[in-house]
């Protein structure tokens, strides 16, 4: 596994582990990592930061190691959700560029009807609640 500790730690699987990117694949149990099926990871290791943050990625980890388990597909929940987008943002943030992140709306993608800024927020919020209810109605 890890050989040293702090910046610099390195994994036979992943190399370097801090100053740029964390390791992607297995991210939360989207997909195994390394050449071992079975290997998720969550929280600060994949970066999101924060408590929620932390304990909702190891929550969909947790899951999917489940649903893997019993010969089920890993999900992921909607990007329209803060965990969604979350996992979409370290999934998917371009390498150069990344930054670890706190559940925020502006990882959330825009809405796609006409509002007013003054609205915004809460539009968000209904349609991320709408969506989840949507996917935990199909796990």
């Amino acid at each position: 596994a890890g050989e040293g500790r702090g910046e610099g730690a390195t994994c036979r699987c992943f190399g370097n582990l801090f100053p740029k990117r964390p390791p992607l694949a297995g991210v939360a149990g989207v997909s195994g990592s390394c050449s071992r099926n079975g290997l998720y990871f969550a929280g600060q290791l994949i970066g999101v930061e924060g408590y929620m943050e932390s304990a909702a990625t190891g929550i969909i980890a947790g899951i999917n190691a489940a649903r893997i388990a019993l010969g089920e597909e890993p999900v992921v929940p909607p990007k329209e959700t803060m965990i969604g987008a979350l996992l979409d943002y370290v999934a998917n943030c371009p390498v150069d560029d990344f930054q670890p992140m706190n559940s925020n709306f502006g990882i959330l993608p825009p809405l796609d009807v006409e509002h007013k800024k003054r609205d915004r927020k809460e539009m968000k919020l209904e349609r991320a609640r709408r969506m989840m209810v949507e996917f935990l109605d199909r796990l």
